[in-house]
């Protein structure tokens, strides 16, 4: 991509815009800005590149700053033709296939020795098409004595189903309140609670346990973060990947 200094200049400046406006934290998205304003000022970004080594760059930069390996930008054309249109609908249906013989993340579900369960579990898939792989998954597990899940190989996903897999560890009289998603521009939080009604037995009292590696991120943190400072879990193993206690709230996070 090569554009005169006046581009440049106006996608940096609507970058810094976007970030004062909309980045959850307001100090950091103020030293983000400085940075891209004093790179823009010695024209380093001027220079041949394709749109999307542009904003590898600029996601590079943001993280530099801010650590948080959630912020990242991303082209793509406002107007769509007829062909993006139907490769979008055709990715689509390679997603629900994906996840479908991914058996929705449940890499692995069953008893070990000492009637311990044990589920492999690789993504939380969105709660729409994964909830009742998950309800079955629980349902194997029900009858054990303790229940390890393996997230050392999970990446993340929906939140909807990190709340749907949670809500079986805990009773069902009163909703357990999990965390908080907040939402600058609006100034508003979404939350995510324990379901009052599940399909099947619940799995409370019993001790649970949770492998993690680096390479657990995002929503296997939050499912992580969410069970330990509830101490529902114990968890076991590495350090994880990002930084979800950035950008969640829960009960015990006085920062929020």
């Amino acid at each position: 991509m090569h554009q005169d200094r006046t581009t440049y200049a106006e996608i940096i400046n609507s970058l810094v815009e976007a970030l004062n406006d909309y980045y959850v934290f307001p100090d950091i998205a103020k030293e983000m800005g400085k940075m891209l304003e004093l790179k823009l000022s010695k024209s380093e970004y001027e220079r041949d590149a394709t749109v999307e080594e542009l904003c590898e760059e600029l996601t590079n930069d943001f993280r530099e700053i801010s650590k948080d390996k959630h912020l990242r930008l991303k082209y793509s054309q406002l107007e769509k033709s007829l062909d993006q249109k139907i490769n979008e609908r055709e990715q689509k249906e390679k997603y629900l296939l994906s996840a479908k013989v991914d058996n929705y993340g449940f890499y692995k579900v069953e008893r070990l020795a000492g009637n311990i369960g044990y589920i492999d579990l690789r993504e939380f898939y969105n709660a729409m098409i994964a909830a009742e792989t998950g309800a079955n998954a629980m349902s194997l597990v029900a009858n054990t004595e303790a229940l390890i899940f393996d997230l050392r190989n999970n990446g993340g996903g929906d939140p909807n189903m990190v709340a749907f897999l949670t809500s079986y560890l805990f009773k069902s009289a009163k909703p357990v309140h999990l965390n908080s998603f907040y939402y600058r521009p609006d100034d508003n939080y979404k939350q995510f609670w324990t379901m009052p009604v599940i399909s099947g037995k619940r799995y409370v009292v019993k001790p649970v346990y949770i492998l993690t590696s680096n390479y657990t991120f995002s929503g296997a943190e939050e499912f992580s973060y969410n069970l330990k400072h509830l101490k529902r879990a114990t968890i076991i193993g590495e350090v994880t990947g990002g930084r979800s206690e950035s950008w969640l709230c829960s009960p015990t996070n006085k920062a929020c």
